[in-house]
């Protein structure tokens, strides 16, 4: 149990069903009511019962559908257990996170709070090269509550080349059946996102327009390939770049200010005198 100041607790614990265990979280959000309440439910080999019953959220009458996309290392994640160069980020002990040195997952600010950004109106979904860890793992938990408090999760299922464990591949001409993909090459996150488009209007009957469309990451090859789409790709954590990996990765992940709505491809630009990256 560990706390945080927007949350009552968070509990990351073990229990037993069916005789197979499982790795079970849950936000309890301060001062909530049961309907705003994230829980989760014991599950055996798949998830059986998740109820992320957040506040719903409303769009203004007349204004068109959006579509918020995020990458998970150093976007909604930060470098592991590393507070003394991120001091914003929010290390939950006891849920592995293995990108890049491993560690504990450690939230970025927008990790922590994607219902503080516009995207909280849109509907939501990961594209990550990443596997977040693996088949029914705590990381994965954590995100499905995390985007279901925060914006339209349509789906908690997992899809994608690593859906059921790390087997990245190209995301062109992959099926996807749900907004939580995993496993897309670096420079095909392009095909996911526009696969997610296609899955929204045939399973939830909405039309979303490319210029309606964001994807948020913090690797400029996961961007570029976006020219050309028409949907918005904004590079994040350009402030904090980590030095260990060439600086071609972030650091600290996604920040509030960077959840922006964009148009087109929007790189950082590095600032010489700072020694960091901008928008």
């Amino acid at each position: 149990k560990v706390l945080r100041p927007d949350f009552e607790e968070i509990n990351i614990f073990e229990l037993t069903a069916s005789s197979s265990p499982c790795p079970c979280v849950s936000f309890v959000p301060l001062s909530s009511s049961p309907a705003a309440m994230l829980r989760t439910i014991a599950y055996g080999s798949s998830l059986v019962g998740f109820a992320a019953v957040a506040t719903a959220t409303t769009t203004t009458a007349g204004s068109s559908a959006c579509l918020c996309t995020f990458d998970i290392d150093r976007t909604l994640t930060g470098k592991q257990n590393d507070l003394a160069q991120c001091p914003g980020n929010f290390p939950i002990a006891g849920v592995k996170d293995d990108a890049y040195t491993g560690g504990d997952l450690t939230l970025s600010q927008v990790g922590q709070s994607i219902e503080g950004t516009f995207c909280s109106q849109c509907y939501v979904g990961i594209v990550s090269a990443g596997d977040a860890d693996g088949l029914n793992s705590k990381e994965r938990l954590v995100w499905q509550m995390r985007l279901g408090k925060s914006g339209k999760l349509v789906s908690q299922d997992w899809s994608g080349p690593s859906a059921k464990g790390e087997a990245r591949a190209s995301c062109k001409d992959f099926s996807i059946e749900s907004p939580l993909v995993v496993g897309c090459l670096d420079g095909t996150k392009q095909f996911a996102v526009a696969n997610i488009v296609g899955m929204l209007e045939k399973t939830q009957n909405v039309t979303i327009k490319p210029e309606d469309v964001h994807h948020f990451d913090d690797r400029s090859d996961n961007l570029t390939p976006f020219a050309g789409t028409g949907y918005n790709a904004v590079m994040v954590s350009c402030s904090t770049r980590d030095p260990s990996l060439g600086n071609a990765v972030g650091l600290c992940g996604a920040v509030p200010s960077e959840i922006v709505q964009g148009s087109g491809v929007q790189l950082c630009k590095k600032t010489v005198e700072e020694n960091a990256f901008v928008v």
